[in-house]
């Protein structure tokens, strides 16, 4: 399973989703989603107890002229701004199906007070997704007001005559909706594969629902929904409603949206009444992702294109990536990957790396927590090889320890705090930050919510005290050297075996048209390429340092020493190992490095193989050369 999943696909891809129950699983749904589709025409569907009903009458009242007032309902009732198959294709799978039945013409159409397309397109759309989706499961809320039977029973005949063969069908004893897997309703064909998509068709009337098999009953979904009209009062009503004290059955549906209300402007969108609701959305989920979250089943949202981060974070929450991967840059990270590993150097002190400790005694209560300091660079620490990580809901990035399994938080330190504790979430909001190239080729590390406020370092490679501490930005100072930080790859997570290459076969490894030639002496240089001299011969080992090259033929071990020029080493625990890394330029082969330099062949016979510090220059990319795939006997 890869590390990334395309959003169209994301039940198909998310791994183990199969096997959870449907209250296990969390999807993000949306309100009314056709109304894009509404037009200016007033609903002859509208309740006694609809407020933009109400408001109509009032705009009436005061002799509004008709097309007005339905340009206003528009503007007010209008809470998507895509299309039901763009919802589909950017993740959401919960849909928001309101009908209304014209007696007059028997057609029906889609309203929110004003009547909007016919119900038959918002079919048709979902539809269209079902025969391009893999396995998706879609759930289809039906809204209809109308008790009469003709009505009803060609709804129901329309919605069949598009979905007939996507419709999900109740078992036989049916244990409840929300206690079925993802699977149990997807299906598998004769051959054990994962079946193909399907609706979970919910519909309004329980008389129906108890005389078609594909009908679902709404009784299956809790509805969390009050009519407010700020933020703060829906998020206190969500947070009683999800509070442990409160055990709810089925599934939850948890509608973060607003009522609109009369006597506001009328001139207004609801989406500009509801312009906090995207940023407020992601606090809010974050925290309730711990222990309440799983409790949540449909998230149910307006303007869903507008909730940039919320995809991710649902994939999370399904067990799928703990961060949405992304192999190109990062635009925040000044060029550095996601997937790679750094070692992070003070630039006030190059001698002194970024170092996460697990067991920390503090001076208070005696507390083992984790920490962070600068300690004396070394490359081999694992503690000081940090990968960069998206931050899930807030943005920016963060800094993870491949070696403790912990994040840096950006606010340890301070206040007088002499010991760091590490954020343990990049979906925690202080963990979040920016690595921000400097006109010098550094680095800074900033807060990502305090774009002033960078992570400084005091030069202090030791001692009971935190030398590491968040300060505003002061480039005079020092001329910002305790601001700066130099990030050195440690590790591209391209080692070999890369490209077909095998552990174990011959190789010769050769830079234009010259090999690298291990001598009798133990010395190694480039030769011109032989292939049928074995001094040539190399077979690519593992170790606990990465990988290294093994000559046969002299029974020598290549060691990245600390010399100017490469010899062999006779133990193999003095073989310290290589990264091969693949060019920018595929054509022109791999970059051999030892941890913190690059491997540098002169394009000249019986030249040495230098260290040099930087991965550019002449000589500096390799090929690799098969010469017999299969260990050879000399």
């Amino acid at each position: 399973m890869s590390d990334i999943i395309t959003i169209t696909n994301w039940m198909t891809e998310t791994p183990g989703l199969s096997n959870k129950t449907l209250k296990e699983i969390v999807v993000p749904g949306t309100h009314h989603s056709e109304s894009k589709s509404l037009g200016v025409i007033i609903s002859p569907c509208n309740t006694s107890n609809n407020p933009l009903a109400e408001f109509i009458t009032n705009f009436l009242t005061f002799g509004f002229y008709f097309n007005i007032v339905g340009i206003i309902i528009r503007n007010l009732a209008i809470c998507q701004n895509t299309s039901v198959v763009s919802q589909l294709m950017s993740g959401v799978r919960y849909l928001d199906f309101r009908v209304c039945h014209d007696p007059i013409t028997g057609a029906y159409y889609t309203q929110h007070t004003v009547l909007g397309g016919p119900t038959s397109d918002g079919l048709s759309q979902l539809q269209t997704f079902l025969k391009t989706a893999k396995s998706e499961l879609v759930f289809l809320e039906i809204s209809l007001d109308s008790e009469d039977d003709n009505t009803n029973q060609n709804l129901i005949q329309l919605i069949y005559s598009y979905l007939g063969d996507y419709l999900a069908v109740k078992p036989n004893p049916n244990p409840g909706l929300q206690n079925l897997t993802y699977g149990d309703l997807i299906g598998s064909d004769n051959f054990g594969n994962i079946g193909s998509s399907k609706v979970v068709l919910l519909y309004p009337h329980d008389n129906y629902v108890n005389n078609y098999n594909y009908l679902w009953s709404m009784n299956s979904v809790n509805d969390l929904y009050k009519g407010v009209t700020n933020v703060k009062d829906l998020e206190a009503y969500l947070n009683t409603q999800l509070s442990p004290s409160n055990p709810l059955d089925g599934l939850v549906k948890c509608q973060y949206i607003f009522e609109f209300q009369g006597g506001q402007n009328p001139f207004q969108t609801l989406e500009h009444y509801e312009r906090d609701l995207p940023e407020a959305l992601e606090k809010f989920l974050n925290v309730k992702t711990n222990p309440n979250v799983a409790r949540i089943n449909i998230l149910f949202l307006d303007f869903f294109e507008k909730q940039k981060e919320l995809m991710p974070w649902i994939i999370v929450q399904n067990g799928g990536p703990e961060s949405m991967l992304d192999p190109t840059p990062d635009e925040n990270s000044g060029g550095l990957y996601y997937e790679k590993t750094y070692q992070i150097t003070s630039l006030m002190n190059e001698g002194a790396g970024l170092y996460c400790i697990t067991q920390y005694e503090l001076s208070i209560d005696n507390m083992n927590l984790v920490g962070y300091k600068l300690a004396p660079a070394d490359p081999l620490d694992s503690n000081q090889h940090w990968r960069l990580r998206k931050n899930v809901l807030f943005g920016g990035a963060c800094l993870y320890n491949d070696a403790t399994q912990q994040f840096l938080s950006i606010t340890d330190c301070q206040n007088g705090n002499e010991h760091g504790v590490l954020g343990v979430s990049e979906r925690s909001n202080d963990t979040g930050l920016n690595i921000i190239s400097t006109d010098d080729g550094f680095f800074v590390v900033r807060s990502f919510f305090n774009t002033d406020t960078n992570l400084e370092s005091n030069g202090d490679t030791g001692g009971n005290n935190c030398p590491i501490d968040t300060w505003g930005w002061t480039p005079n100072q020092n001329d910002g050297l305790n601001q700066k930080w130099q990030i050195t790859e440690v590790s591209q997570h391209l080692q070999v075996p890369f490209m077909g290459i095998k552990l174990g076969a011959v190789y010769a490894i050769t830079v234009g048209g010259f090999a690298i030639t291990c001598d009798r002496d133990g010395t190694i240089k480039m030769k011109t390429f032989d292939q049928n001299n074995p001094d040539q011969y190399w077979t690519i080992q593992a170790s606990a340092n990465g990988y290294y090259l093994f000559n046969q033929k002299n029974a020598w071990y290549w060691s990245t020493g600390n010399g100017e020029s490469l010899t062999g080493a006779q133990d193999q625990s003095n073989a310290q190992g290589f990264f091969v890394v693949v060019s920018p330029d595929l054509s022109a082969g791999l970059f051999m490095t030892s941890y913190a330099a690059a491997l540098v062949a002169s394009q000249l016979e019986d030249s040495p193989i230098n260290l040099q510090a930087t991965m550019t220059g002449t000589g500096t990319s390799f090929t690799v050369v098969a010469i017999n795939l299969q260990p050879i006997q000399l």
